[in-house]
């Protein structure tokens, strides 16, 4: 949607401000959140009396370092006065830590008119326009029309979404126009990056020609998409920071040596059978920390970072816990032999050599290890290293299990 439109859009709630809850829930079905008997997903709301559940999009909260908060809120009226603000947990549904601010944005890109439902006939204008100069379907097209009429959020809609805003200078925006000037874009291998989006732009204009085989109503792309020539463009207008192999002739390059952990990986699973998992991992972790440099282990979540903190704990090391975002410069500050644990998955570790900082990938050295259960499709996908024999555990062994993650073996007992 329009940027003018979307910040506009955004409502301000904060604890101890009045503000009318019939006004808020109009507000709410405006921006095209759902009311549902329990709030478990971005875009649902609930009403219990004076109590509103409501799941946002993720806000900056208010607190120090704006931190994001991501999940639902919970806001207790007394008469038209928000008396509390917390964050609640969406499966127990038990209330959290108090908020001082919440935004709520929509999650809609269509904003129906709040006016008459015929305040909307610049959008039916425009696509009976669209509908005679490309020959759609009659039949699809009155179905889109009625659609539209009733104000129904359709699955697609969005796609047609530059006829709701033709009052906009600009009807559409892209992610690029809500970044401040001095924001810095990163490409990870920038080649990957150039190819990748010639197959989108590819994808893109091969539906688009099918469906004008089809008569099916569907906007040119020019419409609504940028075309790699003028995405290129508009990023060129920010500072660009290039990861690749390959340098460029004419840019300014910065050499950052770094290595992987494959034969780390190598190492563990030769080594798992006779030691176990941590054995070998608590060695190398050794070796790197007399040499006075820095590890990080980077976990899958919390849940994973804890328990893998109460096994390294028997190894007698010396543990913190970080929050992402990682700042190598004050990781180096830490005391020598800290061992620092991170919240944060990694596809796959590496060591920064010339800052002696090395991050090892929870995933990538014991494999994933799933917490949902044995979901999946039948026949069971692939399954990640080689399952353990039980004649192969030894008592107190480091293993991982494929639904718990990991876990210490204490043997087989006989269940009543």
């Amino acid at each position: 949607m329009p940027k003018e439109l979307l910040t506009g859009s955004a409502e301000l709630i904060m604890a101890g401000e009045d503000y009318a809850q019939d006004e808020l829930i109009a507000t709410l079905i405006h921006t095209g959140y759902e009311q549902v008997s329990l709030v478990q997903a971005v875009g649902d709301f609930s009403v219990r009396g004076g109590i509103i559940d409501i799941y946002p999009p993720p806000f900056s909260g208010s607190t120090a370092g704006r931190t994001l908060h991501d999940g639902p809120i919970r806001l207790d009226f007394f008469g038209d006065t928000v008396e509390s603000l917390r964050a609640f947990d969406p499966i127990s549904q038990r209330s959290q830590q108090d908020l001082a601010e919440a935004i709520l944005l929509p999650v809609s890109d269509i904003l129906f008119p709040l006016s008459a439902p015929d305040s909307g006939n610049t959008a039916l204008q425009q696509l009976s326009e669209y509908a005679a100069r490309l020959q759609w379907d009659s039949e699809q097209t009155a179905q889109l029309v009625e659609q539209i009429e009733q104000r129904h959020r359709f699955s697609g809609i969005e796609f047609f979404l530059p006829l709701f805003y033709q009052d906009f200078q600009q009807p559409t925006a892209t992610v690029l126009d809500f970044l401040s000037p001095d924001t810095r874009l990163i490409f990870i291998d920038p080649e990957a990056c150039r190819k990748s989006t010639a197959l989108v732009q590819e994808r893109i204009l091969a539906n688009f020609a099918s469906a004008r085989l089809k008569l099916a109503p569907a906007l040119p792309p020019t419409e609504l998409f940028l075309d790699p020539e003028q995405l290129f463009e508009a990023m060129a207008g920010f500072a660009q920071i290039f990861c690749s192999d390959f340098s460029r002739q004419g840019e300014e390059l910065f050499s950052l040596p770094t290595t992987n952990h494959q034969l780390l990986k190598q190492d563990i699973e030769i080594q798992r059978k006779q030691r176990g998992l941590l054995a070998p991992l608590n060695d190398r972790i050794r070796f790197w920390q007399e040499q006075g440099e820095q590890v990080v282990l980077c976990c899958r979540s919390h849940r994973h970072a804890r328990t893998l903190a109460e096994l390294l704990e028997k190894h007698e090391h010396t543990l913190e816990f970080v929050a992402p975002t990682l700042n190598p410069q004050q990781l180096s500050s830490r005391p020598p032999g800290t061992l620092i644990i991170c919240a944060h998955p990694l596809s796959a570790g590496f060591t920064l050599v010339d800052q002696k900082l090395h991050l090892l990938s929870e995933s990538e050295l014991f494999g994933e290890m799933r917490l949902g259960g044995k979901g999946g499709k039948k026949g069971g996908g692939k399954q990640q290293g080689e399952p353990v024999r039980f004649a192969e555990l030894k008592i107190l062994d480091v293993v991982v299990h494929r639904d718990h993650g990991l876990g210490i073996y204490h043997g087989l007992v006989t269940m009543e």
